[in-house]
């Protein structure tokens, strides 16, 4: 009776496992789809294409942050108005951290780093911004490719060579 009560025992270390080996998988695969739709996402924001931005968002994405709640189509609005600006965006990254995953809809703790430049009007040299954001990110999974629901900024600043402005 010993015997079968631990191989019963073996068998569920085993099962418990697996079942972790799978989550670690599973969270593996989902962190390297993600950082795929972040990379297309920071390559249309290089390319200030508003449309190629938006085509990862679902049709009830949001964007809130200190300023209120934007639906996706003042989202996009305010993209286009970005992007007529004259500016570069010389680099952009998007690290994820925390994720949590149930049933197609991933949380992502995230934070981006941009950094543009532009000809200040003023002394006609070159002025380089950076722009910092920590976001908890909401993505669903439709017909197996991962879009943006919503996204919360926590936190953001900005400088102009290297002098902070309020955003």
């Amino acid at each position: 009776m010993k015997s079968i009560h631990n191989i019963c025992m073996q068998i569920q270390k085993l099962s418990l496992f697996l079942l972790l080996l799978l989550a670690s998988t599973a969270y593996a695969d989902s962190k390297s789809e993600l950082s795929a739709v972040y990379a297309k996402f920071n390559k249309a924001i290089k390319a200030k294409d508003a449309k190629a931005c938006m085509a990862i968002c679902t049709k009830d994405f949001t964007w809130k942050d200190k300023s209120g709640t934007k639906n996706r189509a003042e989202s996009e609005a305010m993209l286009k108005n970005q992007f007529k600006l004259p500016f570069t965006v010389t680099k952009i990254d998007q690290t994820i951290g925390a994720i949590s995953e149930k049933s197609g809809v991933a949380t992502v703790r995230a934070k981006s780093v941009m950094t543009a430049s532009f000809t200040n009007p003023q002394t006609k040299k070159t002025s380089t911004i950076i722009s910092t954001s920590e976001s908890v990110d909401t993505w669903v999974k439709k017909g197996g490719a991962w879009l943006i629901k919503g996204v919360v900024e926590k936190k953001s600043s900005t400088t102009i060579d290297g002098k902070s402005i309020s955003s």
